[in-house]
């Protein structure tokens, strides 16, 4: 059993509350340690291909799968939202486009002429519209 092992080992049982007393075990771990000559330890290559268990790949993919979801209910919302955005800007261009007609209505109506007068418009429906000479 090579050093790192051993460590793993040691820590696995503190962890789990196995050992009452690591210290004794570490010691004897890093005098091993010391002794050993690092040439000697012999680390294992990985192989060139490892393929995981499918819980694994399900477990990897199933997060996929959601991000894809969310984005799909992420677009749905934007397209929503703009569909909304474009009817209400549709809406306040008709509000001022009809406005300024019957503003424009009201000059006429009081023969106004386009220049040299300018119109007060009121905040609320107590006052009245006017038309100022400039």
């Amino acid at each position: 059993m090579s050093v790192l092992d051993k460590l793993r080992d040691l820590v696995y049982s503190i962890e789990s509350g196995d050992k009452e007393h690591p210290q004794e075990d570490l010691k004897s771990i890093i005098e091993e340690f010391s002794e050993s000559d690092p040439e000697e330890e012999v680390i294992e290559e990985l192989p060139s291909y490892i393929e995981c268990t499918r819980e694994e790949t399900v477990s990897i993919l199933e997060y996929r799968e959601h991000a894809k979801r969310v984005k799909s209910q992420l677009a749905d919302l934007l397209v929503n939202y703009e569909n909304q955005k474009s009817a209400l800007l549709q809406e306040i261009k008709k509000a001022q486009t009809g406005f300024y007609r019957d503003l424009n209505v009201l000059r006429e109506k009081y023969l106004i002429p386009e220049d040299g007068y300018s119109v007060s418009v009121p905040i609320s429906a107590e006052e009245n519209i006017a038309f100022e000479k400039e």
